[in-house]
């Protein structure tokens, strides 16, 4: 028994995968198994990342609601792709249940590494549909990252280093491996701060306002950041389908300060 982190009502406690348990079972049939970067441990390790602290109503009915949504969704966008190199995504889309969706899987890996957890806690009545309005602090972007061109003398390094030796490119010589990455971006603004949801080479971006600033305010910080790379849109609450575009930066550059951070404590 315990107190749910969702309902906060003292019931017996479940395992709640932080990555959907659909991303999982992907990559591991594309690729043979599942690798991920475990915060606590300060490694790569092959499992899947749980946490044990969501009762069985939320984590199987409210929860397990948003990821069903969420793997049709990406299922049908095409992204779930061992190397995805299209310029373009059509994505069709229920607005609230994906940003009820990216939440949680931000507030679940937070938790699970101790990481600012506090920065999504009042987003919780929002999350399990008890707040019908989004929340007016939280802006949801979104891109493709652009697949890497691999010079044939570095390939047979890589098909070595990759599970199987089964490495992903095309003919041309671009890669773009699947992964799923979930992580805070280093703060370049007082008043945000945005947490990474990478999902292949789809690229979801929360900001989330912490200063109570005008809603005016916020927009225009908003805009300002978008400026910073070329592709990035703001997903609009009130339509229900979008042509993601191509971001100006291959997806290595998309998470280079984790790869830094992994550097760092010698897991890469």
């Amino acid at each position: 028994m315990g107190i749910c982190a969702y309902c906060k009502k003292d019931k017996k406690l479940t395992r709640e995968h932080i990555i959907p348990n659909f991303l999982y079972e992907y990559q591991k049939k594309a690729e043979g198994q599942f690798v991920g970067w475990i915060d606590k441990a300060k490694k790569v390790l092959p499992v899947e990342g749980v946490i044990k602290d969501v009762c069985e109503l939320c984590n199987n009915e409210v929860l397990g609601h948003l990821d069903t949504n969420a793997s049709k969704m990406l299922k049908n966008s095409g992204i779930l792709s061992g190397n995805y190199i299209n310029q373009t995504l059509v994505l069709d889309y229920e607005y609230n249940l994906l940003l009820r969706w990216v939440l949680k899987v931000s507030y679940n890996s937070s938790r699970s590494s101790d990481n600012f957890p506090y920065r999504f806690q009042k987003y919780i009545p929002y999350i399990i549909g008890n707040q019908i309005d989004s929340p007016d602090d939280v802006f949801l972007l979104v891109g493709l990252t652009k697949p890497d061109y691999i010079p044939e003398h570095e390939r047979k390094e890589l098909f070595d280093l990759f599970p199987n030796g089964n490495f992903p490119i095309n003919s041309d010589g671009l890669s773009h491996p699947f992964y799923v990455r979930v992580a805070w971006m280093p703060q370049f603004d007082d008043d945000f701060v945005i947490r990474v949801l990478a999902i292949g080479a789809l690229f979801f971006q929360v900001i989330v306002f912490v200063n109570n600033i005008k809603i005016g305010q916020k927009r225009s910080k908003v805009k300002s950041w978008l400026k910073s790379t070329k592709g990035r849109q703001i997903v609009n609450e009130v339509r229900n389908k979008m042509v993601v575009k191509q971001l100006d930066q291959v997806y290595l550059e998309t998470h280079e300060f984790q790869l830094e951070r992994m550097k760092m404590y010698g897991a890469i």
